[in-house]
């Protein structure tokens, strides 16, 4: 995927982060798509953040930056600072970067399935494995999503990336 071919898929609220969207997953092997579907659903592209933006906090201040990443689990990265000024978690494409590897992480524990590996980015790997290791075969989307928050964080992250562009035979292992 091109630069300006992900501009032109994406909603502007999200098109903007294109550079740190593609970036990142390029770094860790992600599709682009489910990023900003992930950072969708996180911040609306920062939106819903308050302040709104890449700086921004949400989940009751836990949560930070465009992709939320949770100030309780990921204390290492939120407490980085760049330089003597700005902290790390707010330049977007830390954030975006971060939550690829974290994604990446994922990804590889789980044999390279999108859906599980969505889950575990909202509510951590640790209760998915605990899922797929009691499961007979694939977890379903219904047993990922009754761990997530509002029980259907991968079901709607799917669905926004499907909307951004449709999918051809393969391309997303579920």
């Amino acid at each position: 995927m091109t630069l300006e071919s992900l501009i032109g898929t994406l909603p502007p609220r999200l098109s903007r982060w294109a550079k740190e969207l593609l970036g990142a997953s390029i770094c860790y092997g992600v599709d682009p798509l489910i990023l900003a579907a992930i950072m969708d659903r996180e911040s609306q592209g920062g939106d819903a953040l308050k302040p709104p933006g890449a700086g921004g906090f949400g989940d009751g201040g836990h949560g930070r930056g465009l992709m939320q990443i949770d100030d309780r689990s990921h204390t290492d990265f939120v407490s980085c600072r760049f330089g003597r000024n700005g902290l790390l978690w707010q330049d977007p494409a830390f954030n975006v970067l971060y939550a690829a590897k974290l994604l990446r992480k994922n990804l590889d524990a789980c044999g390279g399935k999108y859906p599980p590996a969505i889950a575990g980015y909202n509510a951590s790997m640790q209760r998915v494995m605990g899922i797929l290791l009691n499961s007979v075969g694939d977890a379903s989307i219904e047993q990922l999503d009754a761990l997530t928050t509002g029980g259907n964080y991968v079901t709607d992250v799917l669905a926004k990336r499907l909307a951004f562009s449709p999918l051809t035979q393969g391309e997303i292992q579920t």
